[in-house]
Formats: C-alpha cells, sequence, structure tokens
C-alpha cells in the first residue's frame, strides 16, 4: 500500500514538472487545437508568441511559402523563432524609420535652397468646356504659373508640383510641371499647361471648385537646373 502510494506521489511529481516548451506543433494545421492545454501552462508572454507564430505559420501556407512548421518542431523552438523574427523585423523598422528621417531631413533643405532661388505662384486656373466646333472634346484645366529668379545665376529648367488647399488647409489637389525656357537673373517666366477634365476623379472636381480668394498653394519642388550645369535635386527625384 504504502509502495503504491510513493508511486503515486512520483508521477504526480513528474507531471507537474513537465515543460510544455517541449510539447511538439502537429504540422497539420488542424490538429493545432491540440496544444490548447500545453499553452494554457505558458505565462501570457510565450503565448502570444506561440499564437503569432501559429498566425504567421498559416499565412505563409496560405500563399505557398516556406512551411514554418516542421515535423520535431516544440513550442519552445517557436517562441525562440518568432522573438527572433519579431527583433529582426524591430530592427528593420528602425532603419527604414531612420532612413525615412535621413531622407525627409535632405528634402526639406533641398526644398529651402530651391525656394531660396525662385518663387513660384499660382497666375489663375481655369475650367475651359469642351468645344466639338473648336476641334475641343473634351473638358479642359487650365492653369499659369508665374516663376522668378531670385538667385544669382541663370536658370535652365525648374521642375515641381503645385498642391492646393481650402482654407482649412486641406489638400484638394496637385498639378505637376517641368519649366525648360530658362529664367535670367532677376527675371520673371510665365508656365502655362493644360489637363484634360475628369469629373469622375475628384482631385479634378475639388481643384475646379476652388473658388478664386478661398485657397492657398505650395510648391514641391523636385529639381532646379541652373544654366552653368549645377543642379539641386530632391531625394525623391
Amino acid at each position: 500500500m504504502k509502495n503504491t502510494v510513493a508511486i503515486t506521489a512520483l508521477l504526480l511529481a513528474l507531471c507537474g514538472c513537465h515543460n510544455p516548451k517541449s510539447d511538439l506543433i502537429p504540422a497539420d494545421s488542424t490538429r493545432w487545437d491540440e496544444l490548447k492545454v500545453p499553452l494554457q501552462k505558458l505565462n501570457e508572454t510565450d503565448r502570444e508568441a506561440v499564437a503569432s507564430f501559429l498566425a504567421r505559420a498559416k499565412i505563409m501556407e496560405s500563399f505557398g511559402k516556406e512551411r514554418l512548421v516542421t515535423p520535431g518542431l516544440t513550442i519552445g523552438q517557436a517562441i525562440e523563432q518568432q522573438n527572433k523574427w519579431a527583433q529582426e523585423r524591430k530592427s528593420q523598422e528602425a532603419q527604414q524609420d531612420e532612413l525615412k528621417k535621413k531622407l525627409l531631413a535632405q528634402q526639406e533643405a533641398m526644398q529651402k535652397q530651391i525656394e531660396s532661388a525662385v518663387t513660384v505662384t499660382v497666375l489663375s486656373k481655369t475650367l475651359v468646356p469642351s468645344n466639338p466646333s473648336a476641334g475641343r472634346y473634351s473638358d479642359r484645366q487650365d492653369i499659369k504659373i508665374g516663376i522668378e529668379n531670385k538667385s544669382s545665376k541663370d536658370i535652365l529648367g525648374l521642375k515641381g508640383t503645385i498642391h492646393f488647399y481650402d482654407i482649412f488647409d486641406k489638400e484638394q489637389g496637385r498639378l505637376g510641371f517641368s519649366f525648360d525656357d530658362g529664367i535670367a537673373v532677376g527675371q520673371t517666366k510665365i508656365w502655362e499647361g493644360s489637363r484634360d477634365y475628369n469629373q469622375f476623379i475628384d482631385s479634378h472636381k475639388s481643384l475646379a471648385n476652388l473658388e478664386e480668394g478661398k485657397y492657398h498653394t505650395k510648391f514641391f519642388p523636385e529639381a532646379l537646373i541652373f544654366k552653368d550645369g549645377t543642379k539641386i535635386t530632391t531625394p525623391s527625384e
């Protein structure tokens, strides 16, 4: 009787010492519900790691990519792999954020350089209706832009985008343009351009509906080229 009690106590102790991290994860995802009991024995952090690992494995499996759950994979190994993947991703995101900040800083610096060299302003924007008898088969948006050379060098060309904002500073549309007619030091030139108007494109419609005196613009430069061959370009160029 005493031996029976001792053996029972030993078995209970051995069961209590079982480490759920040593349990195998079924390679067949339809059997993952078998993990419910061992997962309940894990702390919350490890449970979340396993859940994320299995979710990632399921997604990769559905796209026919690398199988994360291979025969013999334990819960503990899954936790290690998930933690490693999460750390690598965190490192990649940090590098991406750093690069983004660097490029934005460069873009801002280049933009200030270009803005100190030229002033760009919208002189007018007009919606011209179609007129088949005049050979115009669709509505058209016309725009005139004034460009002043404030630099100490003759300008060969300028490229950028005009953003239009309403009185609440909400962007309503944008227009890109390229100017290559040259501007001498201290001189001003006018650029005229147009595009087909599509009433089903929100930005076209919003831009057309902006009333004179009830909108403002901002010029976002991409490149400024001087006659001597030097140039200033933003990182997006």
